[in-house]
């Protein structure tokens, strides 16, 4: 199987799994809605991520489960969609990694 075979088999399965989640919980924001999120969503849209980064594919930064493409950059230029650019993930990162190795 090729990448785009694996892209396309992983967007399949990441959809279907957003529809059941929505079937279920149509987008209420419940504890058992939210971990439910998590279990059943977010990986598939990891694998999602990491094969279009495979790809040389641009994502976003702004959060690790956001599949929107990036259209603009946070103030730190790294690559977000609107929705993100004032709140990269990448940023976060980069701060607390920074914290940790100054004390």
């Amino acid at each position: 199987m090729n990448l785009q075979e694996q892209i396309d088999l992983f967007e399949r399965v990441l959809a279907k799994h957003e529809q059941e989640w929505q079937r279920l919980f149509g987008g209420r924001n419940s504890p058992t809605a939210q971990v439910a999120y998590l279990n059943d969503v977010v990986p598939y849209k990891n694998i999602v991520k990491m094969l279009y980064i495979k790809d040389d594919r641009p994502v976003c930064w702004g959060a690790g489960d956001c599949l929107i493409p990036p259209t603009t950059k946070c103030t730190a230029e790294h690559e977000t969609c609107k929705t993100h650019a004032s709140d990269c993930i990448q940023c976060r990162i980069d701060k607390e990694q920074a914290q940790q190795a100054g004390g």
